[in-house]
């Protein structure tokens, strides 16, 4: 097989706002960089994204200390604590950078120079320590993009990782990875002393009940999974409650907190009842909660979701302000657009369902973004450990800020200058037997393709969201496993022959998505409790004995097994343990 080769220093994968900050960074201490996308580098999550980014010390009366128990108390201290640490002290220096860069925060008078920063105090927060990007993710994700692409990196887009390739000393960890050409269909490697995976979290393992976008399919967590290194806090996702449910092309898109229902919302079920009250003083996790168990006790409308009562709102000051307010961000056009003139001018109730919006839980790393698997980092959403059971609004584009910053720093502080492994060795080490699920191989299997993968992925979209969405059970989560067993078969056997690029990128993510879910669902099995926005109506409330534990996913020896274990300790022996070790990996440096 003549496979190309290209090299270069550092190798970041994914370019979202994290990957993309790495990479420019990285580029700016004289590394070498290739950064690939499957997509287009600034797009992705990050264009959509509300562009609001946290720091700390903007206001009189914030501190680094406040800032920190904030975000730990919001994640039901589940969370790192050095990972907090590192984030609340080193965001404001990292926001200063990205202005450097050319992005400008809204300034209460002119631009920059010329006036006080704007801040706004959030749902969690307790002090103004919000920034605001002038058009969102949009304005965001445009500097980044122009700073990726002034900086020297390379950039491969349209560009999928099938693999992460490992020298034949695994002790040397990660030494590139296997890409393919999706214009073309064809495979090439990329040779890398170092490695960064930033591709983003895994909503689309719940389409269409997500607002990701549909890059989202996990890419990052399974690279690592077989690569060798382990994932914690699977089980943990953020759900927002008030989200379309038709039609079909609108479904999953979020139109609202807790907050922007007003004083006077209320959620209501199908015989007009009112469920819930009071929306604007619950949290998140709460109102999810309420509509998935009212919905599933059979009071939902007829697209699946409760009614949104906003009507009352429009009697006082207090209740037109927050119709304001939806204008503004959006909200009542995309109701227009979805439900009708009546439910966006708040005149009628209109369904609504919770949506996977973050993954909490991912690769876990240290304080610079180092990985258990030598010279493979992990940044952004497809780390794990800084959010613990629930995320504050604002901190997940300061993760990626922060922690972009320090693995590029911390990457090209440890070059060996260029001392890697050969690019022709690792050519020979790529072959068809070599791709654990052969999906890029050409002439393995002559039969035509029996189903589309993406298909595959749509099964198992709603196999996820139906056991292991916001609400779940044991019975549930053990019939997910069985199916997902199922699905697994299918999707190992797929093969690309006469395949486009995209066909077979679907393959790929449909690959990856089934071992994500499967750490997902055995992660949400180990724990038995109900949690931040991890829901077991089999186990609704917090217990004791799980205080600050967490679970920790990674493969058997055989690479096919997950296993899942608490802080090194086996609490559920969900799968048979392969011969040799219980668990691959952990380490003094990854304690919690």
């Amino acid at each position: 097989m003549n496979v190309e080769v290209v090299s270069c220093d550092l190798l970041v994968i994914g370019g979202g706002a994290a990957g993309t900050t790495a990479a420019v960074e990285a580029a700016r201490n004289g590394a070498r960089v290739i950064l690939v996308d499957k997509g287009f580098c600034g797009y992705g999550n990050t264009r959509i994204a509300g562009g609001i980014v946290a720091s700390c010390g903007v206001e009189e009366g914030d501190s680094e200390e406040l800032f920190y128990e904030d975000i730990r108390r919001a994640g039901a201290y589940l969370n790192d604590p050095s990972l907090v640490r590192v984030l609340v002290k080193e965001a404001a220096a990292a926001n200063e950078e990205i202005e450097r860069w050319g992005h400008i925060y809204l300034r209460d008078d002119g631009g920059k120079g010329y006036g006080r920063v704007r801040t706004m105090q959030a749902g969690g927060h307790r002090a103004p320590r919000t920034l605001f990007s002038p058009y969102k993710g949009r304005s965001l994700s445009h500097i980044l993009r122009f700073a990726l692409l002034g900086s020297g990196v390379r950039v491969l887009e349209e560009v999928a990782v099938a693999e992460l390739l490992l020298a034949e000393n695994r002790e040397r960890g990660v030494a590139g990875a296997l890409c393919l050409d999706l214009v073309d269909a064809k495979h090439f490697v990329v040779s890398a002393e170092k490695t960064v995976l930033a591709a983003g979290g895994a909503g689309m393992l719940y389409f269409p009940h997500t607002d990701n976008m549909s890059c989202a399919t996990g890419d990052g967590y399974a690279l690592a999974l077989l690569a060798g290194a382990e994932l914690v806090d699977m089980e943990l996702a953020q759900y927002l409650p008030f989200a379309l449910v038709y039609p079909a092309d609108m479904a999953g898109i979020n139109i609202g907190d807790p907050a922007n229902a007003g004083p006077h919302g209320v959620l209501r079920d199908n015989q007009g009842e009112i469920v819930l009250g009071d929306l604007h003083l619950k949290t998140r996790s709460e109102v999810s909660r309420c509509i998935v168990d009212a919905v599933a006790a059979g009071r939902g409308g007829p697209h699946g979701g409760l009614y949104l009562d906003l009507r009352d709102n429009l009697c006082s000051a207090e209740g037109k302000e927050a119709y304001r307010a939806g204008q503004e961000t959006g909200m009542i056009e995309i109701l227009r657009q979805a439900y009708g003139k009546e439910a966006a001018r708040w005149e009628e109730p209109f369904e609504v369902y919770p949506t996977q919006h973050f993954s909490l839980g991912g690769v876990k790393i240290d304080s610079w973004g180092r990985t258990s698997v030598p010279n493979l980092y992990a940044v952004g959403e497809a780390a794990g450990g800084v959010h613990g059971a629930d995320r504050l609004g604002s901190v997940a584009l300061a993760e990626c800020f922060v922690y972009g910053l320090r693995a590029a720093r911390d990457a090209c502080g440890s070059l060996n200058g260029g001392k890697r492994i050969k690019g022709r060795e690792l050519a020979e080490m790529v072959s068809e037997k070599y791709v654990r699920a052969d999906l890029l191989a050409r002439d393995r299997i002559d039969s035509p393709i029996l189903i589309h993968p993406y298909h595959l992925k749509l099964k198992l979209g709603a196999l996820m969201h139906r056991f292991a969405g916001v609400r779940r059970e044991e019975k549930g989560l053990n019939e997910t496993l069985n199916l997902i067993n199922k699905l697994k078969e299918k999707i190992m056997t797929l093969s690309c022959r006469d395949w486009d690029g995209y066909t077979c990128l679907q393959a790929l993510e449909a690959r990856f998505m089934i071992l994500v879910a499967e750490a997902i669902v055995k992660s949400a099995l180990a724990r038995k409790e109900s949690i931040g926005m991890h829901y077991r109506c089999d186990h609704p409330h917090p217990l004791p004995r799980w205080r600050r534990r967490n679970v920790e996913v990674a493969l058997a020896d055989d690479s096919k097994t997950i296993i899942a274990e608490t802080n090194g300790e086996i609490f559920v022996r969900v799968v048979e343990k392969a011969q040799g070790e219980n668990f691959k990996g952990g380490g003094d440096s990854f304690e919690n």
